[in-house]
């Protein structure tokens, strides 16, 4: 590959930091024995443990207008005992010189090779060294990556960006590491870059020296001791915006530089960020109690990014859409993902950063504290935006995929890339989030505030497992947390509590049993059984009260403290149980006649949850479940009218025929008709009771679930005049609300003609806004027409969509039931034309697709044509199970459910 013929930066860890390298006298080396000759077996899980990393230089010379890259990487490491060949992992990396400098045998060359799968790569040596301290020199050059892993270029107005993405096995694709999370070590690092680009990287800027051959070679501090996957550089014609220096706080006695970081042109919408996430940090050292770990902080927006964000140390890297907000046209939602994403990146700067996994088994305490933490902050700094409850309906959303038979532990063993990059899916997020959330409420705030600081700080700079969390919390407590928390980190599914009311005299008691929650069609032999902080809430003469158990058994039967039997009872107060529920008939009517107008928002969301899961179990009847949605329906918050809404979709989609699709849609359209003429199309931002995510929830469901034609007419009406069409061409936000654009673009696109398409089209090349093209891309896919869906699915390969838009056509035509075997043909016959086209992050996802299908036959299609693939899919193989068990199931949730529901809509009249 030809890259431009600077000279080759060589720098060693002398030049980054001041620490003495090991001497090199000269000695002739010993002839290796025999013994010394045997070859070591590939590691092909973790690399061997005697060889540790102390110290990282890396030297890169970066033009992101170039094809690739060079550098050098100086790695410091301590051998525990004699080596002849050192493990680490390079991908994809053209190595020039791979050298290990040794007292008392002086610099020594060795022969670097990739020799397994995922960059397992090996220095061999001529003879065995150690043990002590070493150093490896090795010099190479790489192509830039090409899909949005390791360092990768982007190009944005004809001009060439390069950034990184390295969790979380990617680091090995830009440099020479030893990359796994327990290495966690300072790093030295100096960039030379063409004069008039600017470049980021985890650390401040110490010194710049300007070359002859018009590049700049810039040096920065030594980092904190962080792990491969969390270093970060972003480099090219950057706009760096400086902001004021995050203030003091209670906790942290120093101020911290801050910028934002955008591609040209766009500096001026890092605004916003830079003026609402200082309350955010403020807010996490305070719930915390330990300072913002990290010299300075850069917030980056990338055009082309594969993940939402990523919580590199100091410089954490963001979706455009996520962190370059206009307020004056910016969604709810897209108010509170920018919240919500970047508390959760900043949590991360404690949970993960400061303190890190030893392996990748424990992804959750990275990723669940840092879920659960950003809502508990938003809530505080931003209490309207309903963080809190959104996180909720994200745990009943990995509920869905925790019923599976399939699905994996938050604490899953990992043996294989596969389950590293599986790791990273609703159980370990949301499902690890709502578990938090469960056992902070049976400890109570301050119990376990203060458990989590003394795992921080008795880890910070460090790795921790789960046995020290857990230590930690019980220490805190005063009671043996570890053993019930177990029971939710190293097993699957949901418990199922069955609860009542038993009333003797003037004492009340609860009775309760637990199971495994399974949905219609789904059996096992295994015996699983939690331990379950279990909290209710009741009321009585005296009031509402509440009370907090720990069920250690399969059933249990514990006294109320009040006196006399209760008018009725929630059996999951403030919503915050990991489990669903279900009532004796008697505590089920005295709840929803007596209680409901006493139950929160979450614990009516809870109702909902535990409604929707007895439908697709069988515990409840379709008509049944049809009665009961009435009341969710009507409610003002969006995280309860939400509830009936996926039954609903299923039911039309698999239940129905057509002699009763007529009478499901007046039903479904009388259900929300009185809240969407309370919400209609327009916003009143002053309004106390104005609810953007409930209008957005409805007016979705009117116009594609009910699909009421006077809703419809107006979305189409609204969609036209926001890209102008038949009139001026130009875009006028002003037509409608930002969270009702993609539902106004889908059903325009639905009943559109090509005129219509190709305006579409139009408003796509033009557009620069990352949010407005998620929407227009996504809206394509909605195309019904033959040939016009056709052409959305053929965008996936369109150079001209980003690498991370590129999935959204494949994902909306698959969820169409018109367009579902035509997309699945689709799929198969662009299979290589994929691989080489998304991300590898969403090739594993690609099997996950074709869970809509709803019959045995597709299943065995779907299992024959990924299976002798699916090895070269990252991530797939689990998706390809659950995506095969979700058709199956949805098979027994028909025979189940299709009859009842049939009779109840050939009988219903609205």
């Amino acid at each position: 590959m030809r890259l431009r013929r600077y000279a080759v930066i060589i720098i060693s860890i002398l030049a980054g930091c001041g620490v003495p390298a090991p001497r090199t006298p000269r000695a002739r080396a010993p002839i290796p024995s025999a013994a010394e000759r045997v070859e070591e077996a590939v590691p092909l899980g973790r690399l061997p443990s005697d060889v540790r990393p102390e110290r990282y230089s890396l030297a890169l010379e970066i033009d992101p207008d170039q094809r690739g890259f060079q550098g050098e990487v100086s790695i410091h490491v301590r051998l525990a005992q004699s080596r002849k060949i050192v493990w680490l992992h390079g991908q994809g990396l053209s190595v020039e010189q791979a050298q290990v400098i040794s007292a008392p045998f002086g610099r020594i060359q060795g022969r670097w090779q990739t020799v397994g799968g995922h960059g397992i790569s090996k220095i061999e040596l001529p003879r065995t060294i150690g043990p002590g301290l070493v150093e490896l020199r090795i010099r190479y050059r790489a192509p830039f990556d090409t899909q949005l892993a390791g360092l990768y270029r982007v190009t944005h107005r004809n001009r060439g960006y390069a950034f990184t993405q390295f969790e979380p096995t990617y680091a090995r694709k830009a440099f020479p590491c030893f990359d796994e999370p327990a290495f966690k070590t300072p790093f030295d690092v100096s960039l030379t870059i063409k004069r008039g680009h600017r470049a980021v990287t985890n650390s401040p800027e110490l010194h710049r020296r300007e070359l002859s051959n018009g590049l700049v070679r810039i040096r920065y501090a030594t980092t904190a001791k962080l792990p491969t996957y969390l270093v970060a550089w972003a480099v090219g014609p950057l706009e760096l915006v400086e902001a004021a220096p995050l203030p003091r706080t209670q906790v942290r006695k120093r101020k911290v530089p801050f910028r934002g970081v955008a591609v040209a042109g766009k500096g001026a919408q890092l605004a916003f960020a830079l003026k609402h996430t200082g309350a955010l940090i403020e807010a996490l050292e305070r719930y915390v109690g330990i300072p913002y770990p990290y010299k300075k902080l850069d917030v980056i927006a990338v055009p082309d990014f594969a993940a939402g964000a990523m919580e590199n140390a100091g410089a954490i890297t963001f979706r455009e859409q996520y962190l370059l907000i206009d307020p004056k046209h910016a969604s709810r939602d897209q108010l509170l993902k920018f919240y919500v994403i970047m508390a959760h990146e900043l949590a991360h700067q404690w949970f993960g950063n400061l303190v890190t996994m030893y392996w990748w088994h424990d992804t959750w305490l990275n990723e669940a504290f840092a879920t659960w933490l950003a809502a508990r902050i938003v809530d505080e700094v931003r209490p309207e935006l309903g963080a809190g409850l959104d996180q909720m309906l994200a745990g009943h959303y990995a509920m869905q995929r925790d019923s599976l038979l399939s699905a994996r532990r938050i604490r899953q063993p990992i043996l294989s890339d596969h389950d590293i990059h599986s790791a990273f899916d609703p159980i370990t997020y949301n499902k690890g989030a709502q578990v938090i959330a469960m056992f902070e409420k049976w400890l109570g705030d301050v119990n376990f505030q203060r458990g989590l600081n003394t795992y921080l700080n008795k880890h910070k700079n460090g790795n921790a497992r789960a046995e020290d969390l857990l230590l930690a919390l019980s220490e805190s407590a005063g009671k043996d947390v570890a053993t019930p928390f177990r029971t939710f980190l190293h097993q699957s599914g949901i418990p199922m509590l069955s609860a009542g009311l038993v009333c003797k005299g003037r004492q009340a008691s609860i009775r309760v049993t637990q199971s495994r929650y399974l949905p219609a069609g789904a059996h096992t032999k295994e015996s699983s059984k939690w331990q379950i902080p279990l909290c209710v809430r009741y009321g009585s003469a005296q009031g509402v009260n509440q009370e907090c158990f720990l069920m250690k058994d399969r059933s249990m039967e514990e006294p109320l403290s009040n006196e006399g039997c209760p008018d009725w009872m929630m059996p999951n107060a403030a919503g915050a149980g990991y489990y669903r529920w279900q009532l004796q008939e008697p505590d089920f009517r005295r709840l929803t006649q007596r209680g409901w107008r006493h139950l929160t928002s979450a614990e009516r969301a809870s109702y909902g949850e535990s409604v929707r899961a007895a439908f697709f179990s069988g515990g409840l009847s379709a008509s049944t479940v049809f009665e009961a949605l009435q009341p969710l329906a009507r409610d003002e918050e969006h995280a309860v009218a939400y509830q009936p809404m996926p039954i609903l979709e299923f039911t039309r989609e698999y239940l129905l025929d057509k002699d009763t699709i007529m009478a499901f849609s007046a039903y479904a359209s009388a259900l929300y008709r009185s809240s969407y003429r309370r919400l209609g199309w327009r916003s009143d931002r002053k309004a106390l009771h104005d609810n953007p995510l409930l209008r957005s929830y409805v007016v979705r469901f009117m116009a594609l679930v009910a699909r009421d034609p006077k809703v419809r007419q107006e979305a189409a009406a609204r969609a036209h005049a926001y890209i102008g069409f038949g009139g001026d061409g130009g875009l006028h936000p002003e037509s409608m609300e930002p969270e009702l654009r993609l539902i106004a673009l889908a059903v325009a696109t639905e009943e559109g003609d090509k005129a219509w398409f190709n305006a579409l089209r139009k408003v796509l090349a033009k557009s620069e806004d990352a949010a407005v093209r998620q929407d227009v891309i996504s809206a394509l896919g909605f195309a019904q027409d033959p040939e016009l869906a056709q052409y959305a699915r053929s965008l996936t390969l369109d150079t001209g969509l980003r690498s991370n838009e590129a999935m959204l056509p494949l994902v909306y035509q698959m969820d169409s039931p018109e367009q579902r075997d035509a997309t699945w043909r689709w799929i198969q016959e662009h299979f290589e034309e994929l691989t080489q086209r998304l991300p590898e992050r969403a090739l594993g996802t690609l099997p996950w697709l074709t869970r809509k299908f709803c019959n045995a036959d597709r299943a065995q299609k779907v299992r024959q044509f990924f299976e002798p693939r699916i090895d070269t899919l990252i991530g797939g193989p689990r998706h390809l199970v659950a995506a095969l068990e979700s058709i199956n199931l949805c098979v027994e949730v028909v025979k189940l459910q299709e009859d009842k529901a049939r009779n109840y809509f050939s009988r219903v009249r609205m």
